[in-house]
């Protein structure tokens, strides 16, 4: 039955010129034959980093995000008597901020996806320290409300490229690790932000809570390629 398959085969190669002529192209053209091989072989992996240098690399920025809304809500009263606003209208300072965090998250994936996500995820951060450092000297309501518009818009750049960072980069069996720790950063951002919002406002007043985001997001430099 052996013998009788490859003759078979054998026949059915001689009597196709045109699987004859592919067999001896392949075979006459070491150049393609080298070209096939060279396109099996894999590429160049990217670059992989240990769980804890991933997290130390992006905890500044998970911790700015989270803890400025929980600041935000304790010192906007204070915000709304010393800029002689009513609180209905200081309620803007929150919520411009968050509608444009949202509305341009998917915009800001797509601009990781095309132009490297830790490009664009350091162009966020520089944004969102900048207009909070802004915010720190705004002389009104409406000023204060423009630059957490910005800041909106750098946070966003950030939160959505911060975690397909972790899963790109970090070594495949310690993505798991890295992906819990950099949600439990997000976790103790928010506990954090009332009480030391509350503490930062009675202490130092309401424009000190946007200063502690340029100490807290300057050590975050990213070193990715």
């Amino acid at each position: 039955g052996v013998l009788r398959s490859d003759a078979h085969a054998a026949v059915e190669l001689t009597a196709s010129p045109l699987k004859a002529g592919a067999a001896e192209e392949l075979t006459a053209s070491p150049v393609k034959a080298g070209a096939a091989g060279a396109s099996a072989q894999p590429q160049a992996s990217t670059p992989r980093y240990s769980a804890a240098c991933m997290i130390l690399t992006l905890m500044p920025g998970s911790l700015l995000t989270t803890i400025d809304q929980g600041v935000m809500d304790v010192c906007l009263v204070t915000i709304a008597k010393e800029l002689a606003t009513p609180l209905h209208r200081a309620q803007w300072v929150v919520l411009v901020y968050l509608l444009l965090s949202a509305s341009t998250q998917v915009a800001a994936g797509r601009l990781g996806d095309r132009y490297s996500k830790p490009r664009v995820y350091r162009v966020g951060l520089l944004i969102f320290i900048g207009s909070s450092t802004s915010c720190a000297f705004a002389p009104s309501i409406e000023a204060l409300i423009a630059l957490r518009a910005v800041q909106g818009l750098g946070q966003s750049l950030m939160s959505s490229n911060s975690l397909a960072m972790v899963k790109f980069f970090t070594r495949p069996e310690q993505t798991s690790v890295a992906i819990g720790y950099s949600h439990s950063m997000i976790g103790l951002g928010m506990s954090l932000g009332p009480p030391l919002g509350g503490l930062l406002t009675s202490a130092f007043g309401w424009r000190s809570v946007f200063l502690i985001n340029l100490p807290t997001g300057a050590p975050s430099n990213l070193w990715f390629p």
